[in-house]
């Protein structure tokens, strides 16, 4: 069963309190999923960047860089 916890900062007191709403469902899979296709994506221009300068310079232009 879920939990929210309330937590008064006043009176330096919590309360775990069941959850009765629906819960919504994770994205983090999804979220997961796309960022691995966005880091393939940007080792793919890199490895081009190497033999393209235009690929070079739209990446120098975007300052791109691989996050995560």
């Amino acid at each position: 069963m879920a939990v929210e916890r309330f937590i008064d900062l006043e009176h330096l007191r919590y309360a775990d309190i069941p959850v009765t709403r629906v819960l919504p469902v994770s994205s983090a899979p999804e979220e997961e999923q796309r960022a691995k296709r966005q880091r393939e994506a940007f080792l793919r221009l890199q490895a081009r960047a190497a033999d393209d300068p235009v690929v070079a310079d739209i990446l120098t232009m975007l300052d791109a860089r691989l996050t995560g």
